[in-house]
């Protein structure tokens, strides 16, 4: 079976107002608790496909409070044939999923990428700006995911404090979406 992985190659930087009432974490995406989130939608996808419309969208919610970053996927896919299986942690990319992925400090150094597939497994690595990935790459967050009739959610609850970045009078990352 073909990889239907969702991508998008959109680099975008944002400038996010904290959220006093934080989603509730619960691995339910629900545009209610998200109202106050930053929202794209991926349209391309670039496995299998090389930057070609996507047969399924993913929305993407992103906000934050002063200790916390949450992200939100909804993955619309044909639930039927979905690949999603319960793993240990990092083997979740023989499954469909979703990432975020962090330029913290902008400069194209490095890229921690986050997700998980359905089942809400853990997927963590580090892009060098050489090309390769450090795949021991780990980073303490947590993740939490549901099926549904049409999608799956995923959402992500990533501490501020396990990221680096430098300090900066406003928050603006260069985000990568995949």
């Amino acid at each position: 079976m073909e990889k239907s992985f969702l991508y998008l190659l959109l680099f975008i930087s944002i400038n996010l107002i904290a959220q006093n009432n934080p989603p509730n974490f619960d691995g339910i995406v629900s545009s209610e608790e998200w109202q106050e989130a930053e929202t794209y939608e991926i349209k391309y996808e670039i496995d299998p496909g090389n930057n070609v419309p996507s047969p399924y969208l993913t929305k993407v919610f992103i906000t934050y409070t002063e200790t916390d970053l949450y992200v939100g996927f909804i993955a619309y896919a044909d639930m039927k044939n979905l690949r999603s299986s319960v793993r240990n942690r990092d083997e979740g990319y023989l499954d469909d999923n979703v990432f975020i992925g962090l330029d913290t400090y902008g400069d194209g150094r490095y890229m921690v990428s986050l997700g998980a597939n359905p089942e809400g497994n853990q997927l963590d690595v580090k892009l060098l700006s050489t090309g390769d990935d450090d795949i021991s790459y780990d980073v303490n967050f947590e993740s939490k995911a549901s099926k549904h009739e049409d999608s799956y959610h995923v959402e992500l609850k990533v501490p501020f404090s396990v990221l680096q970045f430098k300090q900066a009078p406003k928050m603006e990352w260069k985000i990568l979406l995949y």
